[in-house]
């Protein structure tokens, strides 16, 4: 019997795609949270619950780098700590295999497969969406995903009988923690694990008690929140006060918006273990599978006697907290979009297991007479493990996972920014535009003459502070004149409306309906003052639009159709006020632009000749957070609706019977209720 090599992986070859990810990386405006956090590291304050105060720290580090815009600097920081994930889960792989045992008969090229396993499962990595989708924008998970591997080798290492290895775990799982808490689960769990069914000699009360100290060091880093609100340069929240602090690491804003326990328990079970599984392929699985099959018994298999403990508990981990992940109360489920993201740590885990397995099954020889056999279960093991590499859905789908930042999206931002006229007050809807103006003001001060305001917000104390730097705001929460009638958000809506009206223009763009005479420019509906003149130039942001409506269809739009969704949004949005406003060829093109990717003689058919002939239905909206297939179907309703209301019925039915062609039920509800409408208007 012979052993593998010790010794770790030599991971140099890691400065290949770090350089690839960093010439792919975005920078202007961006979707989800890139822009908040880009904001929040460059000027040092609090993004959104739970604050992530070490990515603001380190990243307002990489923000200080002259290499490109602020966001692009951000968005490196998640390129070396993603890249550094992998090589730590190259490090738990041969950490596995570092006392694997071979059989004398195994052949060179096995041991040369228990020497590139780590590699694989690294490459595996740096594939996978919930890796890669996240490498290429200002975003927190690559730290907390750094952060929880880190806790999770030294776990290992721990297990080898190094004592001061405890500490340096519970170090990084408060890290972990201090960054995004649910990613801070994994170590936390196998580290609970471990100590309960490996380690209880080891518990004892001083390597307790230094392990509590460095997890208390760690979660210092909050002490940050109250520092910078102290000095005033917060965005989110009051951390100043013991309960504003505790509110907003635990996300106490989220509690009447969490997505995740509505679903059913089973069907949440599913999404946790579809996830991993989506994440790290069906080929892990087996190596899984091949693992603990090798390892029965006390004094047989391949592994080592700390590995072979190991194994079991890694996988419990990845897999048992992936199923059980969303049935833990945890507020910032909420965001579906960045999900995969959530699952990083168990997706690692379950690729370093599968990738050892598949090494240490496919490198036994058995007896050293069976050559034949042997080389069949070598090449066959190294198929395995290639495919595990190269995942080929991961590999397919690489391209739309690093399109983080496109030409669409950044215009728009552009448009949202310059639309609105001076001394303002802008009502942005929740989401791409919100986040855009936070970032936008935090790092170039940008239109700092505009009062963006949030309607989804309006409850909430911080979004009314941020409007003092306007002269018909102090910071205050106004109250509205008559509370009765309409829900309190509405009313707080209403009140700064009140405010604003007659004395400063109001742009419309989401939360409260715009008076009739308002026009459409850019983003927004635009209402003046009475006396001012307004019928005045179009803004730069409205002259954008037209380009916005040409780059949709000639660009990708960035992340599995995700910035697609957000143009589509914006310009079904556009098309129905200018419907409303009777500028039909305008309502026309905005519907033709957000419908690119019909058949040409379907989108020809999309024509608004005149008013309304009768009430249009309600629109059957199926979208969960922007799914892309889901989005343009309710781009092809909307758009259906429209086309009824105002005649043309036949267009209509036949723009729901293409999407119905491809498994709608949505659209298939749709026309439904388009014909009971009809029916009821004839009887």
């Amino acid at each position: 019997m012979v052993q593998a090599r010790r010794g770790g992986p030599r991971l140099g070859w890691l400065v290949v795609p770090a350089g690839l990810l960093a010439w792919v990386s975005a920078s202007g405006f961006q979707l989800w949270d890139a822009m908040e956090l880009s904001g929040a590291a460059w000027s040092l304050s609090g993004s959104h619950p739970p604050g992530q105060p070490l990515h603001a720290l380190l990243g307002h580090l990489f923000a200080l780098v002259p290499l490109g815009p602020i966001e692009y600097r951000v968005a490196l920081l998640s390129v070396v700590t993603e890249v550094g994930a992998a090589g730590l889960a190259a490090c738990i792989t041969a950490w596995l295999l570092r006392g694997v045992v071979l059989d004398e008969g195994a052949s060179r090229a096995g041991r040369w497969l228990v020497r590139l396993a780590p590699h694989a499962a690294a490459l595996a990595c740096l594939l996978s969406p919930t890796f890669l989708r996240e490498a290429t924008r200002p975003e927190v998970y690559g730290l907390a995903l750094f952060c929880a591997l880190a806790s999770v080798y030294a776990l290992l290492r721990w297990l080898d009988g190094a004592p001061g290895q405890l500490r340096v775990a519970a170090l990084f799982a408060g890290l972990a923690a201090a960054t995004h808490p649910p990613e801070a689960l994994a170590p936390l769990a196998f580290g609970a694990l471990v100590a309960l069914f490996l380690r209880r000699d080891a518990l004892r009360w001083r390597p307790l008690l230094w392990a509590a100290i460095a997890c208390a060091m760690a979660f210092g880093v909050f002490a940050y929140l109250p520092a910078r609100a102290a000095a005033g340069a917060m965005t989110w929240g009051d951390p100043t006060s013991v309960h504003g602090l505790i509110d907003y690491v635990r996300g106490a804003a989220y509690r009447d918006v969490d997505l995740a326990t509505r679903l059913p328990a089973a069907a949440r079970v599913y999404e946790g273990l579809a996830s991993v599984v989506v994440g790290a392929g069906v080929v892990p699985l087996l190596g899984v599978i091949a693992a603990l099959l090798s390892q029965r018994g006390s004094d047989r298999g391949p592994f080592g006697p700390s590995a072979r403990s190991a194994l079991g508990l890694l996988t419990v981990t990845s897999l048992g907290l992936s199923a059980g992940m969303w049935l833990l109360p945890l507020p910032s489920a909420i965001n579906l979009a960045d999900q995969p993201g959530y699952f990083a740590p168990q997706v690692a885990m379950l690729l370093a297991v599968g990738a050892a397995g598949l090494a240490s099954w496919a490198a036994r020889a058995g007896d050293a007479a069976q050559i034949r056999p042997s080389s069949g279960r070598v090449a066959f093991g190294a198929v395995l493990l290639a495919l595990l590499a190269l995942n080929p859905p991961n590999a397919a789908g690489a391209r739309t996972h690093t399109e983080a930042g496109t030409l669409p999206i950044d215009t728009l931002g552009v448009s949202l920014l310059a639309s609105p006229p001076p001394r303002s007050l802008a009502l942005v809807r929740s989401g791409f535009p919100m986040l855009t103006a936070l970032g936008a003001q935090a790092i170039e001060g940008a239109r700092p003459d505009v009062a963006f305001f949030t309607p989804g917000l309006a409850g909430d104390p911080w979004a009314w502070r941020r409007l003092a730097s306007h002269p018909l705001f102090d910071g205050r929460v106004y109250r509205p004149a008559a509370p009765l009638g309409a829900r309190w958000r509405d009313q707080l809506v209403g009140a700064a409306v009140d405010v604003a009206r007659g004395r400063v223009p109001i742009a419309y763009g989401s939360g409260t309906d715009a008076p009739e005479d308002a026009a459409v420019d850019g983003m927004y509906v635009l209402s003046w003052p009475a006396g001012e003149d307004a019928r005045q130039a179009q803004s730069f942001g409205e002259r954008l639009f037209p380009y916005i409506e040409h780059a949709a269809r000639r660009y990708p739009l960035g992340d599995d159709d995700a910035g697609g969704a957000e143009v589509r949004l914006v310009l079904t949005n556009r098309a129905q006020r200018l419907l409303a406003r009777g500028d039909y060829r305008g309502a026309t093109r905005a519907f033709r632009a957000a419908l690119w990717f019909l058949p040409p003689e379907l989108l020809g058919r999309v024509e608004l000749q005149g008013p309304a002939t009768h009430a249009p239905a309600n629109v059957v909206f199926t979208s969960f957070q922007l799914a892309p297939e889901l989005a343009r179907a309710d781009a092809i309703r909307t758009a259906a609706v429209a086309l009824d209301a105002t005649g043309a019925g036949d267009a209509a039915v036949a723009l729901l019977k293409w999407q119905i062609a491809r498994g709608d039920m949505g659209s298939k509800r749709q026309l439904q209720l388009l014909e009971a409408q009809d029916a009821a208007r004839a009887r």
